[in-house]
């Protein structure tokens, strides 16, 4: 049986796949870009009794298929496989075959017969199969060398400090078992003289690396009495295994006693593939299972070790344990509980660690329960007593609270988390017990109980229940009582639900709505009756309507074409008229989802029309935009309409990144990179809107940002903006690098004492921003971890409130507590762990938590569908209702979310379409927007330079590290050609703005000041000189001549400014525009004194001219800041400059060189004070801020005149004690070649 998909003109992008109809279909298939080429997925139904291969030919015609992989077992369910050795972009044909021959040996040459020797031995590694690390160990050919025939591995063990190993490699793959075998044998002397021998399967990923290994001590299990002798170990390869290593490595010790007979012999190697024969999860025999009642975590153990799994039946995890009595996850699954004969241990599903919780204890042996709620560990002995002891989210170990007896051994406690009830089973009777107050009430009598568990959405709609294990010695049986009859307070009789014969050991309901049984080989029991969408169907499900909700805020209701609505509303509900960038920015990103995952054919025209419509609407002169828009008419809508009305970095952000991710995405939609592009330009001034401490000002108006503005700090929703702002203005990397990029820069929150956080006061969907849309932190590990944690703090939560679902707070709609019946009411909360009126559930950002394809949070959302939380909102003309989990509140079950916008929940749909298709985030919406500058060398020589794409930077190379010619100003990546013979490259940004030319190197530069200084830059193979011509319209006033850089000042009257390469071609002329210098006296210093400068200085801190030339000139300012000085104490130095004459709305730029030494707990600032006529100060705003403690770099701040009675303008360089503490040594700061320039904007 074979099929075949044939791969038609395969590009950089895409690939066309024919699919023939046969026994061994291709079920999917995926062809994903990289560095190399095109890697291939692909996916095939299996049977249990069948072995698979893959085979690739690039000739179809020739038949001459190459076995890509072979004898892949069979497992009743779909394979997936992939391709790691990515294709050249050209034609390629894949098959699929399978056998029922038994598995093959992997190993080849393992009997070491070839080469076949006259006499005597050869190295190992002769034939090739074999890899050898060191000399002595051949194949030899003698009647005593192999176990079979006549060639066997002689490791000549007489010599001293031998360390040596030989072994062999094949294709691994993830999740199957491996067996090698191996005959040995020793000589007598061999384990006397100290030699030792062992075997191993090592696992290496992708790159080589090794995950694991298993290793078998031979000396352990042979003796020299024993002949010919064969050992095998065996093991499961872990995910992301891509090699299996046959291992054999030997020793000998720095004495040989006996030099004779002290050899071993090796003979007869094979390795084995083959399912791993176990049950559910990849479970081995289990005697006690747990399962997480709100996610995704499933346990089992067995005599002497506990595996945790996800429900894609992958081990999450493994471990050591023994004795173990019983098991329970808290709700969320956070931590597993297990109690041993003496005491109970813990287990953080988070950061994989153990903890001896309690300790001390006598709770007997045997199957005994326990169970976590409400931030309580209830503990079942062998004597009847269930002791309760603390367990909250910061406890690491339990604190006594009380005791409950029933009277006989604790079988089983299960909880009824939505009635807030405990159920209690000994052999023969059910308890209720209320956690309140400790009451304990019989409710029915079964005899043999062995177990019990929760399970409110088991089975068919309306069926869930408490499930009781009972055993009659000739069965087991499964018996129900329903929800409804639990929470009616009485008694009552379970009813049979399943009769068997298996031996049930225990039993766990989870959060997918089955039973994880124990058993000699595990199983998952699901109900035939159950109507609902299993966990898979539904994640494509939900993904389909939160793709249906995305395109029903699209130009609804006849709105203008391109518009996107803010919100969307629930069903049957009046829309209104008001759209914002913040929520195309989301839609456009659900959009590029749905197209990389399921093809969606509307997708790009959708797209295409949103960015053309946004790239025609208003922004301020800075290009930043406002929040509200009319979707009708396209103009400023709501108090955006207002003149006095200012922009919002929040909605700036996502507009752009908006444009970038759908010219990114659709590359070859000329439409869509124009528009893209149209909306980027327009941003400048970025350095303007740097504050303090990494600080942005967020309101602006027509002349930059407001006085006393908002200025959000890190670490919070603006990282977007951080970024944008590093990639678009090269003056802003300082900030965006020291206090937004690394989590390290932040200070930690231990709400979680072993899982650290930065901020747990923010809503969900902010501290899902990075994790979705910034490919750095997306790829970081630390960043990863801080996801992790916060996902924990919300599991923990969840378990100490013991809510009816998982929970997370995002913002969005909450009921209004002012109102009389906060029930029918609605208002906005940015809802975070520290504060959550109505206690609101954010379905979408329980989702989020599975951004990275971790099903855990995910089937926890799962669960609430199960439970029936949906909630229908209002489609479209051209969409039917989206019908998806959104909010809900705990505090008033009756309340029903009004409206809800994508912003707070479609982080719900990218996590879904990862799960659908691991990898699209990456390949869709998390993007590079600020790429630190790097360079590699290609496979043909080149250099290929990157850095941030959205503007051009200057870029020079050397080839001997000392001098650096000019390459131009160019976009990233730029590619260098190998025969220039650059080995290093400086990425540089503009000394001003980078001028764009009218046409033909003509720039219009009316509106500038007289006297402003440009600078002119040519690439070029030709040596004649720049040359720049000033006119007034058609009048030539003056030029200009040199070699680069060429300084050149505005005359009178000049209009335009032309530059060229004197009449000679070229590549590349660039102009920058650096402003008109404003000239004070001892601006660099060189006075020898501070002459012109006021200055101040306080205890331990000081400030003096001193001789210096590292930055310009001769002489510099210094402030030093002692070890002795206290916190809050400063130095500084400041001037002041009259603007009373220049124009309202004129531009300044600050600039000035810093060196830093030793700067461990002080802070350099820059600030900048203007008064009026008065002398009455009418703002004080700090711009950049450094804290590196060695380095060197320039600082600035960027500011306009708003208002005529603006007369004055103070600068003020100041560095400030903040944190004695951290001080070691004296600091020591270092400023020159400060320079005011002011400009027109």
């Amino acid at each position: 049986m074979e099929n075949r998909i044939q791969i038609i003109g395969m590009s950089l992008f895409c690939a066309l796949i024919v699919q023939a109809s046969t026994p061994v279909p291709f079920t999917a298939y995926d062809f994903t870009t990289s560095p190399g080429g095109v890697v291939a997925t692909l996916e095939f139904e299996t049977q249990a009794d069948q072995h698979y291969s893959i085979l690739r030919t690039d000739n179809l015609l020739s038949n001459d298929w190459n076995t890509v992989v072979s004898e892949l077992p069979g497992t009743s369910s779909n394979m997936v496989y992939v391709d790691t050795a990515p294709l050249a972009p050209t034609t390629h044909f894949y098959r699929a075959s399978s056998t029922s021959a038994p598995p093959a040996n992997l190993i080849i040459n393992g009997d070491f017969e070839t080469p076949a020797l006259a006499s005597g031995g050869t190295n190992v590694s002769a034939n090739g199969e074999w890899t050898q690390d060191g000399d002595r160990q051949d194949i030899h050919k003698a009647g005593w060398a192999g176990e079979t025939g006549e060639q066997g591995v002689w490791l000549k063990a007489f010599a001293t400090n031998l360390d040596r190993s030989f072994w062999q490699d094949t294709v691994g793959v993830a999740g199957m078992e491996y067996t090698l075998d191996a005959a040995f044998k020793f000589n007598p002397n061999f384990e006397s003289n100290g030699s030792t021998l062992e075997m191993a399967i090592i696992w290496l990923n992708g790159n080589g690396s090794e995950i694991s290994r298993i290793t078998l001590d031979v000396n352990a299990n042979l003796d020299t009495s024993e002949d010919w002798k064969h050992l095998n170990i065996s093991g499961i390869a872990p995910p992301t295994t891509a090699t299996v290593r046959a291992w054999f490595h030997w020793t000998t010790d720095n004495t040989i006693e006996i030099s004779t007979q002290s050899s071993a012999l090796v003979d007869n190697v094979t390795l084995f593939m083959q399912s791993p024969g176990a049950g559910w999860g990849g479970f081995n025999a289990a005697t006690r299972v747990a399962a997480a009642q709100y996610a995704g975590l499933y346990a089992a153990a067995t005599e002497n070790s506990i595996q945790i799994s996800k429900i894609e039946e992958a081990a999450l995890d493994t471990f050591t344990a023994t004795n173990i009595n019983g098991m329970a996850f808290t709700a969320s699954g956070r931590q597993l509980f297990m109690s041993t004969p003496d005491s109970v241990i813990a287990y953080n599903a988070g950061t994989g660690q153990q903890s001896d919780f309690i300790t001390g204890l006598s709770l007997g042996s045997g199957k005994l329960g326990i169970a976590h709620f409400k931030g309580e560990l209830f503990v079942g002995t062998a004597g009847g007593d269930i002791l309760r002891y603390d367990a909250q989210l910061d406890d690491l170990t339990g604190s006594y609270n009380a005791t409950v007896n029933i009277g006989a051994s604790v079988r089983g406690i299960a909880v009824d988390i939505q009635d807030q009830m405990l159920y209690v089973a000994s052999p023969n009777h059910l308890y209720r017990l209320n956690p309140t107050n400790s009451v304990l009430t019989q409710i029915a009598t079964v005899s043999n109980m062995v177990a019990i568990s929760m399970g409110r959405t088991f089975g068919a709609p309306g069926q869930g229940g408490l499930i009781i294990l009972q055993d009659t010695g000739a069965q087991r049986n499964l018996l129900l009582v329903s929800t409804a009859d639990l929470q009616a307070g009485g008694s009552f009789t379970p009813a049979p639900y399943i009769n068997t014969s298996d031996e049930l050991k225990d039993i766990a309901a989870t959060a997918c709505g089955r039973i994880l049984s124990a058993e000699p080989i595990p199983e998952m029991i699901a109900d035939t009756n159950d109507t609902r969408m299993d966990f898979m169907e539904w994640v494509a499900d939900e993904f389909e309507q939160n793709v249906r909700f995305a395109k029903t805020l699209c130009w609804q209701d006849g709105g203008l074409t391109g518009m996107v609505q803010n919100a969307a509303t629930r069903w049957n509900k009046n829309r209104g008229s008001v759209a914002s960038p913040d929520a195309a920015y989301w839609v456009v990103n659900q959009l590029l989802m749905s197209h990389n995952v399921n093809g969606d054919l509307e997708a790009q025209g959708m797209v295409r029309e949103i960015v053309k419509r946004y790239s025609t609407l208003y922004v301020n002169s800075d290009g930043q935009w406002h929040h509200w828009y009319d979707s009708n008419t396209g103009n400023l809508a709501w108090n955006d309409a207002d003149p006095d009305a200012t922009t919002s970095a929040y909605s700036t952000m996502k507009a752009i990144h908006m444009a970038i991710r759908a010219k990114n995405y659709f590359w070859y939609d000329t439409e869509i990179v124009e528009a893209a592009n149209t909306m980027i330009s327009r941003l400048r001034n970025q350095r303007d809107y740097v504050r303090e401490f990494g600080k942005f000002a967020s309101p602006a108006d027509d002349m930059g940002p407001v006085i006393g503005g908002h200025r959000p700090a890190p670490y919070q929703e603006l990282h977007l903006y951080s970024e944008l702002m590093a990639a678009t203005e090269p003056m802003n990397e300082n900030a965006y690098l020291d206090y937004w990029r690394y989590r390290d820069n932040h200070a930690y929150n231990y709400e979680l004492p072993t899982e650290p956080i930065v901020k747990t006061a923010m809503a969900g969907f902010w501290r899902m921003y990075d994790q979705a849309t910034v490919a750095y932190c997306r790829s970081s590990n630390d960043w990863k971890q801080e996801f992790k944690n916060f996902y924990a703090l919300y599991a923990g939560w969840t378990d100490d409130h013991a809510t009816e679902h998982l929970t997370a707070f995002s913002a969005g709609q909450v009921p209004d507590l002012s109102k009389s019946d906060p029930s029918t009411t609605h208002t906005y909360s940015a809802d975070k762990y520290t504060y959550h009126p109505g206690t609101v559930n954010s379905f979408g950002t329980v989702i989020g938590f599975g951004l990275h394809g971790d099903t855990v949070p995910v089937v926890g959302a799962y669960f609430a569908y199960r439970d029936g939380r949906r909630q229908l909102l209002e489609g479209s003309a051209n969409y039917n209702d989206p019908h998806l989990l959104t909010r809900i509140s705990y505090d008033y079950p009756t309340w029903l979310m009004s409206n809800i916008s994508p912003t707070d929940h479609q982080y719900a749909g990218y996590a879904l379409g990862e799960l659908l298709k691991p990898g699209s985030i990456d390949q869709t919406i998390a993007n590079h927007t600020y790429l630190e500058p790097q360079w590699s060398v290609q496979t043909n020589g080149d250099y290929l330079v990157e850095f941030s794409q959205l503007i051009k930077r200057q870029i020079r190379g050397t080839t001997d590290g000392s001098n650096w010619d000019y390459l131009g100003y160019q976009y990233s990546p730029f590619t260098v050609p190998a025969s220039a013979g650059y080995t290093n490259f400086m990425v540089g940004g503009a000394e001003g703005e980078l001028l764009q030319p009218l046409s033909n190197q003509t720039y219009n530069v009316s509106a500038d000041f007289e006297g402003t200084r440009y600078i002119a830059r040519v690439l070029s193979t030709n040596s004649g000189p720049l040359r720049v011509q000033w006119y007034n319209g058609t009048s030539f006033i003056s030029e200009d001549t040199g070699f680069q850089p060429l300084e050149t000042f505005k005359p009178a009257g000049a209009t335009e400014l032309r530059a060229d390469l004197s009449g000679h071609p070229f590549e590349q002329i660039t102009v920058e525009l650096d402003g008109k210098p404003e000239l004070f006296s001892n601006h660099g210093f060189e006075d020898g004194n501070l002459n012109g400068w006021s200055s101040t200085q306080q205890t331990g801190l000081s400030r003096s001219n001193v001789a210096d030339s590292r930055l310009e000139g001769s002489r510099s300012c210094e402030f030093i800041a002692t070890v002795g000085a206290a916190n809050g104490n400063y130095t500084q130095v400041y001037r002041e400059y009259d603007i009373s004459a220049d124009p309202t709305n004129t531009h300044y730029v600050l600039e000035y060189d810093v060196i830093t030494e030793n700067l461990q707990g002080s802070s350099l600032r820059s600030t900048v004070k203007v008064y009026d006529a008065t002398n009455a100060q009418i703002r004080d705003d700090y711009f950049d801020t450094l804290e590196r403690p060695d380095t060197r770099t320039r600082l600035s701040a960027g500011f306009r005149k708003r208002d005529t009675d603006h007369v004055k303008l103070r600068f003020i360089i100041r560095l400030t004690r903040d944190n004695a503490t951290a001080v070691t040594a004296d600091e020591r700061v270092i400023i020159d070649n400060l320079r005011l320039l002011k400009m027109k904007p």
